[in-house]
């Protein structure tokens, strides 16, 4: 039976329910699939994107595209106020996540413990009022974690889900090298994971590639290659970018014709924290 693992990102004061409800509604759900959602508990409006490589960069986008237009530069919103994106992710097959603190790029790639400790502790503190949920698993902004940011998590009581997991990086930038040890030797050291990755005093999810639609692609080849990745996968790990649709509405579509692809299989869907619960780690 093949596992099968959907994360979606970027959640925050703003977000629609009725986009959620959309693209994973009722028939998601009653097909047996689950979503850990990722949240931004404090989003900063003035976050501009990290990178000139960036896609939405090169096709004019300045400040993070999720961010409305009529609410740039309009200070830092707390999720709370979005009461009802809240009563949606206690829905029974949804996973509120942690996604940073403000989103942005620097809040967890700093060398500062004792800040991310106090960011972990506001944010989680953030989503669990607003959602009545326990929140156990973080994803970092951006991909970026810094060392210190690693330990700060892991203190902090959270497993990390993560986009991609190159441990030959990861050493030298991300996981304390004292988290090592000869299980983690092995081919993949050198190519990425996919799957649980078991450290000395945590766990990691991740898998190469994740994002398998997003709004500026070429939508049918972006289906025919995520069928093709979830024929070769044991286990299936994918993320969503639901303000993507707003982009590009024919996602919309696609990603109905790739979810009734993935209900024809048989599979178990897990949210992120069953994930970390049941899964034997890669390098076991």
């Amino acid at each position: 039976m093949k596992t099968v693992i959907i994360r979606d990102d970027d959640t925050h004061a703003f977000t629609s329910s009725a986009l959620l409800d959309k693209i994973y509604g009722p028939s998601f759900f009653r097909r047996g699939f689950n979503v850990s959602v990722s949240v931004i508990p404090m989003l900063d409006t003035s976050a501009r994107i990290g990178s000139k490589n960036n896609s939405f960069y090169r096709r004019g986008y300045e400040y993070e595209p999720f961010i409305p237009k009529s609410r740039i530069n309009s200070g830092f919103h707390d999720f709370r106020k979005n009461s009802a994106v809240s009563v949606w992710l206690k829905k029974k097959s949804v996973e509120p996540c942690l996604h940073g603190y403000s989103h942005d790029i620097r809040d967890f790639s700093s060398p500062n413990y004792t800040k991310m400790k106090e960011m972990l502790a506001r944010g989680k503190s953030i989503v669990e009022g607003a959602t009545k949920r326990k929140v156990r698993v973080f994803v970092p902004p951006h991909e970026r974690l810094s060392k210190s940011g690693w330990r700060a998590v892991a203190d902090s009581g959270f497993r990390i889900f993560r986009n991609v997991i190159r441990p030959l990086k990861d050493a030298v930038v991300s996981v304390p090298l004292g988290e090592y040890g000869l299980s983690h030797v092995r081919g993949n050291f050198l190519y990425g994971y996919n799957g649980l990755v078991q450290y000395k005093s945590n766990k990691e999810l991740g898998t190469m590639n994740p994002y398998l639609f997003s709004c500026f692609w070429d939508l049918k080849q972006s289906f025919e290659d995520a069928c093709k990745k979830f024929d070769s996968s044991h286990v299936f790990i994918m993320a969503n970018h639901h303000w993507e649709f707003l982009i590009n509405t024919k996602m919309h579509r696609y990603w109905s014709d790739f979810v009734d692809y993935m209900a024809q299989h048989d599979f178990a869907s897990m949210t992120a924290s069953e994930a970390f619960a049941k899964l034997k780690p890669v390098n076991a």
